[in-house]
């Protein structure tokens, strides 16, 4: 099976490592929530909000998700499920190599994630 590791960065970012695939999470490193500019390489998703912040600074990979939507990135499948926080929130489920991994985020804990294994 694809090995798995997941390292713990600070607050709800987490850097997941699917075989030789690598998932940055919640990559917040300011203050506010804003990003620097230089991070235009990377695929980006989230729901609408993010994307807009993300391509107003520059994205060019940016793909806008919301709950039970799927994009594909490579052989990395990202499915968004609800979430609950005090700004729009989702969270997401990682699929690679045969392992899945539920991403949580900072959310609540709503009765909508019951559903996710369906």
């Amino acid at each position: 099976m694809t090995s798995l590791t997941v390292t713990r960065i600070g607050h709800a970012c987490q850097l997941i490592e699917i075989g030789d695939r690598r998932i940055l999470t919640d990559p917040w490193f300011t203050q506010t929530a804003t990003y620097y500019q230089g991070e235009r390489i990377l695929p980006l998703i989230g729901p609408g909000t993010v994307a807009t912040l993300a391509k107003d600074k520059g994205f060019r990979d940016v793909r806008a998700i919301e709950a039970w939507d799927a994009t594909v990135v490579d052989d990395v499948t990202v499915t968004a499920a609800p979430g609950k926080h005090g700004v729009h929130e989702i969270t997401f489920v990682i699929q690679s190599g045969g392992r899945t991994v539920y991403f949580g985020g900072d959310s609540l804990r709503v009765p909508e994630l019951d559903t996710i294994p369906e």
